[in-house]
């Protein structure tokens, strides 16, 4: 599992801003979700970065990050 403040490209992003390690975190990633959930994950966390969950290392590599913008909106 890797979580980065940076945002991995072409991924799903949460809705709402939520604090980081606050519950509703996980009802935001799990909306994205329902019903999918696998080894290899990434999702981007609207105003945070990035939650990656991997079963492999050539998931890994094919992931691109990219820079947030700023300001974020």
């Amino acid at each position: 599992m890797i979580h980065g403040h940076v945002y991995v490209k072409n991924a799903l992003r949460t809705i709402n801003k939520v604090p980081c390690g606050a519950l509703e975190e996980f009802d935001e990633i799990a909306n994205l979700f329902p019903g999918n959930w696998n080894t290899n994950f990434v999702v981007n966390l609207r105003g945070h970065g990035c939650l990656v969950l991997a079963g492999e290392l050539s998931f890994l590599k094919r992931i691109e990050l990219q820079g947030r913008p700023f300001p974020e909106s």
